[in-house]
């Protein structure tokens, strides 16, 4: 018997005491060297393994894909992750050892991954979850932005935090002063727009022979005065944000056919200009008044009406929501003790006295 050399030894204590799996082939595949601890990783003996032949134990399903047959085929270092019958992940490293340019061993170091695979899945799961909470979180916040209490006013709400991500457009109806713009912006807030502009627009507020100049914009010599370089109207300025039109019945009767165009084609044409310019922002119309009767009257457009109305809020006023009004004057008292370094407070009498 032929006494083993120093270096067999020392390379089978390395073996045997490596912490990842060693493969060790010829440059043909035959597997000549395995560790012990490939039974835990592929579910069979090293003696099962030694003799074999890479390839035929890829078609066996014991190496799923065999990354050592990469190698002899690409002559080239591998890393992959590899399926083992036993149902283990393993990473696997191949290199092919050459000896004066013949591919004559291959080397391969294999670590199971299968609880890091499973620690790495449920991590996610775990990120994801708590994603979803951080979401609600803030949603909750937003909504709390906004105090209600009435049952009418939670049905709204409801409604609201349902089509905040619904790329529609939202009419807002109700009496001034009952929350109309509260409203807009807890839906802009909620929205996929939230990081992107909100153009609050009072048309009631714009003079007619300026209206079309802001809102649609202006090229240079549109007219006398126009801005050097034209200038962009709300509507551009709103860029993928939301635009809020408020009191939109305020809106001149010849307007109301270019907005509908614009709402339409999502499309506009500045004053004194010839080239269309997509728009791509969101809008939010409010109004204090009547539009079915105004529209009955011929004093708003019907298809307008429509155009707008895809979906409508209602609000109630204060007085249908007294059960609020606790809510609301601790808010206001917060705010402005804030704004005036003040420390304020009204008395139960004076709560229930506002509550009447």
């Amino acid at each position: 018997m032929v006494a083993e050399t120093m270096e067999n030894i020392l390379l089978k204590e390395i073996i045997s005491y490596s912490f990842d799996e060693i493969f060790i082939t010829d440059g043909k595949g035959n597997v000549l060297a395995v560790s012990p601890s490939c039974y835990e990783l592929y579910g069979v003996e090293p003696e099962q393994l030694i003799g074999g032949n890479v390839f035929e134990l890829e078609i066996e399903g014991f190496l799923n894909p065999s990354v050592t047959a990469l190698v002899l085929k690409s002559q080239q270092p591998v890393t992959i992750v590899q399926q083992t019958k036993a149902g283990k992940r393993i990473l696997v490293s191949a290199y092919p050892i050459f000896l004066e340019g013949r591919l004559e061993r291959t080397l391969s170091f294999s670590r199971d991954i299968t609880e890091f695979e499973k620690l790495k899945e449920r991590n996610e799961q775990v990120a994801e979850t708590l994603a979803m909470y951080k979401k609600e979180i803030e949603n909750l916040k937003k909504l709390e932005s906004f105090l209600y209490k009435n049952p009418k006013m939670t049905e709204i709400m409801g409604i609201v935090e349902k089509v905040a991500n619904l790329d529609v457009t939202v009419l807002i109806e109700g009496e001034s002063g009952v929350g109309k713009s509260r409203v807009a912006h807890l839906l802009h807030k909620q929205s996929f727009r939230h990081e992107e502009p909100f153009i609050e627009v009072n048309c009631g507020a714009i003079p007619e022979s300026l209206f079309e100049s802001e809102l649609f914009g202006y090229e240079e010599g549109a007219f006398t005065g126009a801005k050097k370089g034209g200038k962009k109207g709300y509507f551009e300025a709103a860029g993928l944000g939301t635009i809020f039109l408020d009191e939109i019945s305020e809106i001149p009767p010849n307007l109301q056919v270019k907005l509908l165009s614009v709402l339409q084609n999502r499309k506009l044409t500045r004053i004194g200009g010839s080239k269309e310019i997509e728009i791509k922002c969101r809008v939010i119309c409010a109004t204090n008044q009547n539009l079915r009767k105004l529209v009955a009257e011929k004093k708003f457009r019907e298809d307008l009406y429509y155009r707008i109305n895809v979906i409508r809020l209602s609000l109630p006023p204060l007085r249908e929501r007294k059960d609020e009004i606790p809510s609301l004057i601790s808010e206001f008292i917060a705010k402005f003790n804030q704004k005036y370094n003040i420390s304020k407070q009204f008395s139960p009498e004076m709560v229930r006295w506002l509550c009447h």
